[in-house]
This record gives C-alpha cells, structure tokens and sequence, in this order.
C-alpha cells in the first residue's frame, strides 16, 4: 500500500487545536496561537501531500518561504527547521499551574505528531519528485 498522509492526520495536527480542542487554560491556548505562523509555515506543503499527493509547487516559488528550496531534500531541511522552532517555541511556555501542564503536554504532543508528518510527507514527495523527473 502506498505511503500517504490522510487528510483527517492533517487536520488533526493543525486545525483541531484551533476548532475543537478543550484547553484546558487560557495561556495555554494563547500561547499555541502565538506560534502559528510556524504552523502555517509547516502545513502549506504538508496539506498539498495530504490533498494531491505532492506539493511540486514549493520549488517554483521565489519568497521568503521557499527561496532555498529546489528539490525534497531541501524542503525537508526547510521544514524541520520550521519544526524545530516550533519545538522550542512551545518550550517556552512555563506552565505555573496543572491546567497549563496539560496544555503544555498536548503542545508537545502536537509538535511530536506534526514531526511524524513532516518525516511521512517528506517521504511521500521525495518519491513523487523522482518519479516526475525524465529518465
């Protein structure tokens, strides 16, 4: 069976926590809200892996995002740094109470499943990628 990323796993990682998760604090959730420029960041190529099965259009583009990618293996270096400030991001948040613990424990939960993502997808594109290129 062909590797892939189900939408649902998608949603799950990136549009839960905004529509339908419970968290359990206020800063919690604000917090996660003030990182998600990197979460963005991360979904736009994850979300055309989940939809189409690739995300070709990544290394067409000339912006800020994607100015230094030109092929997977650039895409995936690009996305985890992404991922990696994402990380630390939510690191930073200090839970002073047990309601912030348990958002803090999801965040990190997020971030561990958006890294599973990234690995999957970046899989995924990689195989897309070479089979596009002329043999």
């Amino acid at each position: 069976m062909k590797e892939r990323i189900h939408v649902e796993e998608f949603e799950n990682a990136f549009v839960m926590p905004y529509v339908s998760h419970a968290w359990a604090s206020r800063t919690g959730r604000s917090h996660w809200v003030e990182l998600e420029f990197l979460q963005d960041c991360i979904a736009g190529p994850l979300q055309a892996i989940a939809k189409t099965g690739g995300c070709p259009f990544v290394y067409d583009r000339i912006d800020w995002y994607y100015s230094e990618v030109t092929e997977p293996a650039s895409l995936k270096l690009q996305l985890l740094q992404w991922h990696s400030q994402l990380i630390n991001g939510v690191r930073q948040f200090k839970p002073n109470s047990l309601n912030e613990q348990i958002d803090l424990q999801f965040m990190m939960e997020c971030c561990e499943t958006i890294g599973m993502l990234i690995d999957r997808g970046c899989s995924i594109e990689q195989l897309r990628f070479e089979q596009s290129q002329p043999h």
